[in-house]
């Protein structure tokens, strides 16, 4: 399935692409759409579309500006261009930039479709010369390749003095001196080495114009990039765009999911080891969920929560919030620990105790996964006959909750992740809340965001926002008899025919389908 990105401001033309495209959904789909380029990039940058279809002339960012950030971010998005200007200036930048098709208005079914698979056509071919080995072999001048790997892998293990390294650099024509650096490790399976060549082709292409990343195969089952630059906050975004980049390529072109893991920012050369160790302790180090992306700083985050005193006056919901499975028997014993004997004795007061910890779990599982638990009070009145059978079955439960995902087990961001959906909850009718106002909202980087929201929540922050609009629209749809447009507005839809596409996308009807079915 090849996924498009249309940024027109016009609708007319967007719903064009829609028809035009209706009858071959079994090739393409319309993953988003944006009527400018302000707000098709962060939507670009979290739905990864393969094909981006943009105009030409748009307000606030026009196409081209568009299509140059999209190529330098995310070099493997093919574009096509619409424009109702037949000017060769127009047409010679969009070619600098790398843009595939230029297409003048106005765009007919045959036009685009032909256009589409040509460019369909293009991203094939890409893939099977990336897996075609001998072709891979010729193009990537093998031995100089294993030599400079050779030399960045001594580099960040310490066993390269720093002289030599610069005079390496340069004998290589590769600028390595800059005011920050960061190491990132990308686990591999053990790959033989065609399936590694391969990787070399795939990222030479996406990283050739790159100046701010070096990356080096290391070993039969890692990859590692360091991202220089001169400043913090753009070498961290670097990090994470470029983690989410791979990841996404990987998967795409060779069908391997990675996790890759960030280490920390250093400004010299020579304390490049330490940060490839942080990454590797970031590998190593913790229980990682299966194919993730996680920082340094997300580790001192969590370790900083892993070393709290659970023996203190915090609440039960806090001890719950940053808890590991080793912590819950202090946890328990410091909640039913905290009484005198009087109230040991009393069956209501332990009957209260196991009722508040289940209805503190219960909130917990409302934030992270939004469903509450069935609690049934005739079950808690009987354990809560025998002090004893109340603890263990209080600890029983605490760790089949946390098996089953439904209290934190130290997710390090829990905070930052609930004050995001609580600003999303508030602010969803606003068409301009996007990716980037969230993040910043809480003090992260988009990119970063995106990652930790995706995988905190386990759905993009996309889905997220949209699943909430929907549900806003599905209740005024059943309970007012508004309009269809108003009741888009009201969900943060400032184009009704879109709403109408999004919601028949995700809830298979129409909402004038929706409405009539009740």
């Amino acid at each position: 399935m090849i996924k498009l990105f249309v940024a027109d401001d016009e609708e007319l033309i967007r719903q064009g692409i829609r028809n035009c495209i209706e009858n071959h959904l079994d090739i393409y789909s319309i993953c988003g759409e944006a009527p400018d380029g302000e707000m098709a990039l962060p939507l670009i940058q979290e739905l990864k579309p393969d094909i981006l279809i943009a105009d030409v002339r748009m307000p606030f960012i026009d196409g081209l500006a568009l299509s140059a950030v999209v190529k330098k971010t995310m070099s493997w998005i093919h574009i096509i261009i619409l424009s109702g200007h037949d000017e060769f200036e127009y047409a010679q930048k969009a070619v600098s930039i790398g843009v595939d098709a230029y297409i003048l208005k106005p765009v007919n079914s045959e036009k685009l479709l032909k256009t589409l698979e040509e460019v369909t056509l293009h991203i094939e071919q890409e893939r099977m010369a990336y897996l075609n080995i001998e072709e891979t072999l010729k193009r990537s001048k093998l031995e100089k390749t294993i030599i400079w790997e050779h030399f960045l892998s001594r580099l960040v293990t310490g066993k390269v003095p720093i002289s030599e390294v610069i005079d390496f650099a340069n004998a290589q024509k590769i600028n390595i001196i800059a005011k920050e650096y960061v190491v990132c490790r990308i686990e591999l399976p053990h790959l033989n080495e065609g399936d590694l060549t391969k990787i070399r082709l795939l990222v030479d292409k996406l990283f050739e114009k790159q100046e701010d990343i070096i990356w080096f195969v290391k070993g039969a089952d890692r990859f590692v990039f360091i991202i220089k630059g001169e400043k913090d906050e753009t070498i961290r975004e670097t990090a994470y765009e470029t983690a989410q980049t791979l990841r996404h390529q990987f998967k795409l072109y060779l069908s391997l999911d990675v996790s890759v893991g960030i280490g920390s920012l250093t400004d010299r050369i020579g304390e490049l080891p330490g940060s490839y160790q942080d990454a590797c302790s970031v590998m190593h180090g913790i229980r990682l969920k299966n194919n993730c992306i996680v920082g340094f700083d997300d580790i001192k985050n969590r370790q900083r929560s892993l070393c709290m005193d659970f023996s203190s006056n915090m609440s039960l919901e806090e001890k719950l919030r940053y808890a590991t499975k080793e912590d819950l028997p202090q946890i328990v014993e410091k909640y039913f620990c905290d009484f005198n004997d009087t109230s040991i004795d009393s069956v209501l007061y332990r009957y209260y105790l196991l009722m508040d910890l289940m209805a503190t779990v219960s909130r917990l599982s409302k934030e992270k996964l939004g469903v509450s638990l069935d609690i049934t009070p005739q079950k808690l009145l009987a354990l809560s006959e025998s002090w004893m059978e109340c603890v263990a079955y209080a600890q029983r439960f605490l760790e089949e909750m946390m098996e089953q995902q439904y209290i934190y087990q130290s997710a390090p961001y829990s905070r930052e992740i609930q004050r995001a959906k609580e600003y999303i909850n508030q602010n969803y009718s606003e068409p301009s809340i996007s990716l980037h106002t969230v993040a910043y909202e809480v003090g992260f980087s988009p990119n970063h965001f995106s990652t930790v929201f995706s995988q905190e929540t386990g759905e993009t922050f996309i889905e997220y926002l949209t699943q909430k609009r929907l549900a806003a629209a599905k209740e005024l749809l059943l309970n007012t008899s508004k309009k269809t447009s108003d009741i888009a507005f009201e969900a943060g839809y400032s184009d009704p025919h879109y709403f109408s596409y999004v919601f028949k996308k995700n809830v298979g009807k129409s909402p004038k389908e929706f409405r009539q079915d009740i």
